[in-house]
């Protein structure tokens, strides 16, 4: 799997949740006329990768946010139910790509809650994740095809 691969699962789980109106990913997140609730994959990403002779696999850490925009931003009330309801959003998302791609494996997920995501003042949970999958240039007719010589001497 590739990271482009991984970033397109998040992108069409999130986009397919009926409550997500919105997914965009980058360096750091900043509104950009997105609608509301808003799915985003924060990069960069930190890979560790598995040497072991007997394993393919490489674990990847990322973050992943959640943002709300209550009707009045200014309400405790509202931005602690916005949270909340981020939290959910974002655990109902995980739970389907659990469901639905069985090869990508969520090692851990850890969070923490935004009072104030950007200049837009949105709510909303940034989740830390670390998922492990296969390393693609392990398969060897991929790996062979990428260099133009076989024996280095």
């Amino acid at each position: 799997m590739t990271l482009e691969t991984l970033k397109d699962i998040f992108r069409q789980v999130s986009l397919a949740h009926n409550e997500i109106s919105d997914f965009n990913f980058g360096e750091q997140y900043s509104h950009n006329d997105e609608s509301y609730p808003l799915a985003f994959l924060e990069i960069p990403y930190s890979i560790t990768y598995d040497l072991e002779a007997t394993s393919n696999s490489k674990a990847v850490q990322f973050a992943f946010i959640v943002a709300m925009m209550p009707e009045d931003s200014g309400d405790l009330v509202a931005q602690h139910s916005s949270i909340s309801q981020a939290e959910r959003i974002g655990e109902s998302i995980f739970q389907k790509i659990r469901e639905e791609i069985p090869v990508l494996k969520f090692e851990s997920i850890s969070g923490v809650s935004l009072n104030r995501i950007s200049n837009d003042l949105a709510p909303g949970f940034r989740f830390d994740v670390t998922v492990k999958f296969n390393r693609t240039c392990l398969d060897e007719n991929k790996f062979n095809k990428s260099f133009s010589i076989t024996d280095f001497e």
